[in-house]
């Protein structure tokens, strides 16, 4: 079955054995659309990000972490 998270929902992100307290990123679920409908276990990440003016943005950690073939986990 697929579980797909209302927007608005909080998810924890983290990567998957080797956690570290440093890695782990809470983010916002943004709101659902159409074109997403076909994209199941994958988290899908923002390339700009907006209303951050004085904060670094999420992604830039994480993208230093993510390799595409190592696994995380998420938590609501």
């Amino acid at each position: 079955t697929v579980c797909k998270l209302p927007a608005g929902s909080r998810v924890a992100v983290y990567r998957n054995p080797s956690l570290h307290p440093g890695d782990v990123r809470v983010m916002t679920v943004a709101a659902e659309s159409p074109m997403w409908d076909h994209l199941v276990d994958v988290a899908v990440f923002s390339a700009q990000v907006y209303g951050l003016v004085h904060s670094p943005p999420l992604v830039v950690p994480l993208t230093s972490l993510m390799t595409s073939f190592e696994e995380y986990e998420y938590h609501v």
